[in-house]
């Protein structure tokens, strides 16, 4: 949502407009890649009690057999760990 206004700011800041466009053209390639790593990180989060994905979820019931995905989960898919709970004790 901010991606054009931000890059628009960040190149007239650091004077990137007079070069012909690479350095934004740079710029936006890292954004893209970030923004990509930081969301296929996100989506395969693993709950820190169960070790399963806490977004993702298999109904494997005969008539269904697909994924379940929330990314709005404010649980654990499969154990119920509410989402900003501290970490269990390891002992």
């Amino acid at each position: 949502m901010l991606y054009l206004p931000t890059l628009d700011f960040v190149s007239r800041r650091l004077g990137w407009v007079s070069d012909g466009g690479g350095k934004i053209f740079f710029a936006a390639f890292v954004w893209l890649i970030a923004f990509a790593v930081i969301g296929y990180r996100k989506s395969n989060f693993q709950c820190p009690r169960c070790g399963e994905l806490f977004f993702h979820k298999f109904d494997d019931r005969p008539w269904r057999r697909d994924w379940r995905h929330n990314p709005f989960a404010r649980r654990c898919m499969h154990c119920g760990l509410p989402k900003w709970a501290p970490a269990p004790d390891p002992h």
